[in-house]
């Protein structure tokens, strides 16, 4: 869950703090979660400025993301689209032991 008053987000009882491009760039990516945005498209949405593509701000931005995201033990990561962009995936780790 995403606390936009208090910059943080929430999982299971854990609870990390989020800068405002992160928090700005993960709102962005959960208003479509299965959409894949462009460099350009999350680079406006974030740092709202138009004009050339910034992929390196966005990647650098996404790295401290996932890092925190995997620290929530979300199941959530930010994957990239050979081409495309970047979009918001579920991953689920798989159940270890007996059935």
């Amino acid at each position: 869950m995403l606390d936009s008053v208090r910059s943080r987000a929430r999982c299971q009882g854990r609870e990390v703090e989020l800068t405002r491009l992160e928090l700005d760039l993960l709102t962005c990516l959960t208003t479509a979660p299965i959409r894949v945005w462009s460099y350009a498209e999350l680079h406006r949405a974030v740092w709202h400025e138009e004009g050339g593509e910034q992929r390196a701000d966005v990647q650098s931005l996404v790295k401290r993301l996932r890092r925190k995201l995997h620290e929530l033990g979300t199941g959530t990561t930010i994957d990239a689209v050979r081409g495309v962009g970047l979009r918001l995936s579920e991953r689920r780790q798989p159940r270890v032991g007996r059935s």
